[in-house]
């Protein structure tokens, strides 16, 4: 897997350093990655270290580079979308809940 090289201004990287002690949980883990990624670390070396898949190491870097440190905190997150389903009382039935 390739390199993918992102240069940081030191105010980037300090905003990402930051991150890495008053983020939440994921927000630490997206701005580790993309400080190793600065660091010239392979993707699969960051996903391995991270213990996350390559594919998801590459999209923390792709809404990195969109959209800076706002595109990490926009991505997708499965607990979001599952949060719209809700069980009924009947076993079995599923409805879906309407989300803004």
């Amino acid at each position: 897997m390739k390199v993918v090289k992102i240069v940081l201004s030191a105010e980037a990287k300090k905003t990402l350093e930051d991150l890495q002690h008053n983020g939440s949980g994921l927000m630490r883990e997206r701005s580790l990655a993309i400080l190793h990624c600065s660091a010239g670390k392979k993707i699969l070396w960051i996903a391995h270290a991270l213990n996350r898949r390559p594919l998801t190491v590459r999209r923390w870097i792709d809404a990195y580079l969109k959209n800076g440190i706002e595109g990490l905190a926009r991505l997708f997150s499965w607990s979001a979308k599952l949060s719209r389903f809700t069980l009924k009382t009947a076993p079995g039935e599923i409805s879906r809940t309407v989300s803004p």
